[in-house]
């Protein structure tokens, strides 16, 4: 996540909300945010109304790398990564 991450794209992880409402992000659910939230980023509110970005990015990329690695320590987890060795191939010139 940077600040170019709309807001909607943020609330689709469990638990964003909350790290947004520690920081004071005004309105996250009244009636005419819901409007906003798909066009606005965290950038924008954050300069709007002078809100901690970094700290929020911070906690925000903390929280998703945290989600991640709970789906991979899940049984039956596949990586989306081939299980077959990679072939590296040296070109001489």
């Amino acid at each position: 996540m940077d600040k170019n991450t709309t807001l909607a794209e943020i609330l689709k992880h469990s638990q964003a909300n909350k790290i947004l409402a520690k920081y004071h992000l005004p309105c996250l659910f009244c009636p005419m945010a819901q409007y906003e939230i798909s066009k606005l980023t965290i950038g924008e509110v954050a300069e709007m109304y002078h809100l901690n970005l970094t700290g929020m990015l911070k906690e925000l990329n903390l929280l998703i790398s945290k989600s991640i690695d709970k789906q991979r320590s899940k049984p039956g987890f596949k990586s989306r990564r081939s299980s077959s060795p990679r072939i590296v191939r040296k070109i001489n010139k």
